[in-house]
């Protein structure tokens, strides 16, 4: 899960009442600075102290894509309801709602391109390769799909072994106005079609092929 603007966010909401201990929580993300040529991860983390809508994750800079790597949150309060949520400006889309026992959620994330630990800040990426026009992916593939001038199609890899993956994401925010298309290169996806119309801004996600009979891609949303 990518906040992709100045405007997104990711909030909760607390209602019921708190009577007991303040619901936790912690949010591990990484800054992606494509720009730049850069990955640097973060944290966010504090408690819930009354009932309203609060920002867990705030928006990234401008220019950066911030994603969601976990969320870790523990609600002891058995008379508070929480609900998760993805925040663009004034409006909020419901992820995931939690209700009474204490509960830890791990929701959201992927470790790709870097390796946690005590050097990792600043640590460039280069496992992203933007592209901005027709293209033959190979297995293992992250392609930052940039569509800002005009649609174009992606073709997977023509002979996949299962398990392989490709990953895709929207560069510039642009797939609403000009399509990106991926053509299965010969295999099908997972509703027996032969091309995916990725045409939702700022959309993330993995391809896994399954091989079977047909041999089909299963598509994986962030």
């Amino acid at each position: 899960m990518f906040l992709t603007s100045t405007t997104q966010s990711l909030s909760v909401t607390a209602t019921g009442g708190l009577s007991g201990q303040n619901p936790s929580f912690v949010v591990d993300y990484a800054d992606f600075d494509f720009t730049n040529g850069t990955v640097t991860p973060g944290s966010s983390f504090g408690f819930i102290t009354a009932n309203d809508r609060i920002d867990i994750l705030a928006p990234p800079a401008a220019g950066i894509r911030r994603q969601v790597k976990n969320i870790n949150f523990l609600n002891g309060d058995a008379s508070l309801a929480i609900l998760f949520a993805f925040s663009d400006d004034a409006n909020h889309y419901p992820l995931y709602s939690t209700t009474s026992a204490p509960q830890s959620l791990i929701s959201w994330g992927y470790e790709v391109g870097w390796n946690p630990g005590p050097e990792t800040t600043g640590r460039v990426f280069s496992t992203f390769q933007v592209k901005t026009s027709p293209y033959n992916a190979e297995a293992g593939d992250l392609i930052a799909a940039d569509t800002s001038d005009a649609p174009w199609t992606l073709f997977l890899p023509r002979l996949p072994e299962p398990g392989q993956q490709v990953q895709i994401l929207d560069f510039a925010n642009t797939w609403g106005t000009n399509n990106l298309t991926v053509d299965g290169n010969g295999n099908v996806f997972s509703d027996n079609t032969d091309t995916l119309l990725c045409n939702v801004d700022g959309a993330t996600f993995q391809l896994v092929f399954r091989g079977g009979s047909p041999n089909a891609w299963f598509v994986n949303l962030f």
